[in-house]
């Protein structure tokens, strides 16, 4: 059949694309199905001689309900999976203020005891001489 939505090579590429990278094959799958509607459907299935009219639009029915399950899942996934990666994001965030706050809460410790050893030292020299 010569249409584009049915290249045996691109859809081909398409599932390797799928099984490599699950979230750019998300992307090629609901592009691909996007591309199948009802009349690529219907010359798939009156390219058979052995199916009936009847059995086709049966069958056409199925392949969009599966057609749209699909691409609502495949919308699904690819929602949770960016809300999660802004939670990550949001949390890698927290994390490195709570660090740079550790960070610097102890360096004023270390200020503090630089400055204070200087003062006993002084002191102590004093004392000392």
């Amino acid at each position: 059949m010569e249409r584009p939505e049915l290249n045996y090579d691109s859809i081909k590429a398409d599932l390797r694309t799928m099984m490599d990278d699950p979230q750019a094959g998300f992307g090629a799958l609901r592009d691909r199905l996007g591309q199948v509607d009802r009349g690529t459907l219907v010359a798939l299935l009156s390219s058979r001689r052995d199916i009936s009219e009847a059995d086709a639009n049966r069958l056409i029915d199925q392949v969009e309900s599966a057609r749209t399950s699909v691409l609502q899942r495949a919308e699904r996934i690819q929602t949770e999976a960016q809300r999660r990666l802004e939670d990550v994001k949001r949390q890698a965030q927290k994390q490195a203020e709570d660090t740079r706050k550790a960070a610097a809460t102890a360096a004023w410790w270390l200020f503090a005891t630089a400055v204070v050893s200087a003062i006993a030292s002084a002191y102590a020299g004093s004392i000392a001489v």
